[in-house]
Parts: C-alpha cells; structure tokens; sequence
C-alpha cells in the first residue's frame, strides 16, 4: 500500500481548504432552502402550473394617503386585458392569462360563544388564498365570487380563543354585533421567517368590501398581481405604467419583483446596499409577509457571503499551485529540450 505523505505547511493548508470547501457547499444548501420556504413568493410558478408561458409576480406597497379604489383596480385590470390583446396573448377558453389579490389591514375585536380576542383583520379581494396558500385545516377559503359578504377565515388561535376548539367551521362569530359564518379555519405559516416578522396577535380574513362596511373605509395598502412575462420586464412595465404612476412619483408606492427577488444579481444588490435597507418610507407599511421575505433576503446574502468568503482562500490555493505546476512544467520543457539537443 503506497502511503502520500505531505510536508506539514501543505498538510495543513489541505485540510484547511477541505474545511472551507465544505463550509461552501452547506452554504449553497442553506441558500437553495431559504425561497422555497416563503409560498407567498412563489405564487407566479403556482399559477403558470404546466404552462410553457412565462410569468412574473409583482406586489405593490401603498401609503395609506395614496390607497387605490376599486375603479382604480379595475381600470388597471382594463388596461391589462387591452395589453394582452396587443401583444396577441390569449387565454385558453373560460380562462385567465392573469390575477391579482389586494388587501387593508386593521384590529377589531371579535367574539364567540366561549371569549372574546382582539384580532388582526385583513380584508381581501381577488385570490389573496392563491398568493397566501394559509394550510387549511377546517372548512373553505373565502373567495371573490362569494355571494355573500357573511363568511371569514379564522386562524387556530383565534378559534382556539373564542371557541374553546379549532373545528368551528360553519358556527358563527360577530364583529361590532354583526354576525358572520365562519367558512374555514387555517394554521399560520411554518417557516421561522415569517415567525419572526409576524407578532400581529390572531388573524381574521373577510371580503374587502365587508371591512369597508365594518370600518367605514378600509384603505388598500397591498395590491399584488401575477402577469405574463413573454419577454424580460413585460409584466413590470406594464404595471409601472399603468397602476398609480402619479402616486409612485410622489414616493408613496413602491413595487417588488417577487419572482425574482431571490435572484443572485438582485441578493448581491441586497449586500451592496445592505445599510440603506434600515431607511424604510415612514408612509409605506409593509405587510408581515413582505417583512418575512426582507429577512429571507438578509439571510440569503449573508449565507452567499459566507460561501464566498469561505471560497476564497481554496480559489487561492488552486490557484497558486497551478502556478507552481505551471512554472515546474517550463522548467521540465527546458530540461527536455537541452537533452534532445
């Protein structure tokens, strides 16, 4: 058995590079599972299923002051249609080549046969359970097409809190003495970043337009819309150009590329400019979904820095001794040439 020992300098530079080399490979895992982890990210790939079109999702934080209508979306969704039609994108027969959700946020409190709890209440619109697939546990989503404005999702916690027990689905809670049917129960989300960004209490959804009623106006801060993507920044200019242009000049509203947010251009993006991301618009609240996936972002630039500082002295080692093999190899060439002469 033939035994290689190596001098100790370049017994311990070889283990030490072997150490680095696995440090890189658990930080390229660690990064390949941070996105997968946020669903709400990944709505776009949900929506195109099997679909060879391509297509992109775009979420648009909004002030309060600049809060679209529903006139607003609905002239934006107008103007998507025509887009399409131009650009000769059809959809299949009974079907859609795009949709959207928005939502308000507010606290209400919420009551039941056994307590009472204060709730963070969303109202939504559009398929908010397609961009937010909550696990549903009892019952059903709610839904746009919804006859009645009476039903809402509950969280576990707040069934656990009003009912004393999470199958409550179809018993009825009531909002500021209005009664409403429960249509389904559903657990919060299980990644540890959205456990962090979230501290909101127990969660209610109902339509929109049953917030507008219970509070009076229910201002839309979070409008978020899955496009196709023929060709690169399709969807995105088509948003920028035709959903409140005036209000994001004026710094009240601004646009993330969800579908590519992960992207490593966009995550060294993150770390170059990784102090500015503390300096947040004091009119745009973000909603907790979006705060989980700022810190998914901060987590994956600084695990790809990491890897990256941990190449660096392996890429230098390679390095060098390519160069001193390259060099042993001119000296072979020449000694090989004199004895040929």
């Amino acid at each position: 058995m033939i035994k290689i020992r190596l001098p100790k300098k370049q017994l311990v530079l070889f283990s030490l590079s072997s150490l680095l080399i696995i440090g890189v490979l658990i930080c390229l895992i660690t990064a390949q599972s941070i996105a997968p982890q946020l669903l709400d990210q990944q709505a776009a790939r949900r929506w195109a299923g099997g679909s060879e079109t391509a297509y992109t999702q775009l979420s648009c934080f909004i002030s309060s002051e600049a809060a679209p209508t529903l006139n607003d979306i609905a002239a934006f969704g107008n103007s998507v249609d025509n887009a399409l039609l131009a650009a000769s994108l059809e959809a299949a027969d009974n079907g859609s080549l795009w949709t959207q959700a928005y939502s308000s946020q507010s606290r209400l409190t919420v009551a039941g046969s056994y307590g009472s709890a204060e709730a963070a209440v969303w109202g939504v619109g559009g398929d908010f359970f397609l961009f937010h697939p909550l696990p549903l546990r009892y019952g059903s989503y709610i839904a746009d097409d919804d006859v009645m404005l009476d039903r809402v999702v509950i969280d576990e916690d707040l069934a656990w809190r009003i009912y004393g027990s999470l199958d409550v689905a179809g018993l009825e809670l009531t909002i500021s003495g209005r009664p409403y049917q429960i249509a389904g129960v559903v657990s919060s989300e299980t990644d540890r970043y959205t456990a962090a960004a979230y501290s909101g209490g127990p969660r209610l959804y109902l339509s929109y337009q049953a917030l507008q009623e219970l509070n009076g106006s229910a201002p839309i801060t979070c409008y978020e819309v899955i496009l196709p993507n023929p060709i690169s920044s399709f969807g995105r200019n088509l948003l920028q150009d035709n959903f409140l242009t005036k209000q994001r000049e004026r710094g009240l509203v601004q646009i993330i590329e969800n579908s590519s947010r992960f992207d490593l251009e966009q995550i060294a993006q993150v770390l170059t400019h990784f102090d500015q991301r503390t300096l947040r618009q004091e009119a745009i609240a973000y909603p907790y979904w979006e705060n989980a996936a700022r810190l998914a972002e901060n987590q994956l630039a600084r695990t790809l820095l990491a890897g990256t500082l941990c190449a660096l002295f392996p890429a230098g080692c390679l390095i060098y001794l390519l160069i001193k093999e390259a060099k042993h190899g001119k000296h072979y060439l020449k000694k090989l040439k004199k004895s040929l002469r």
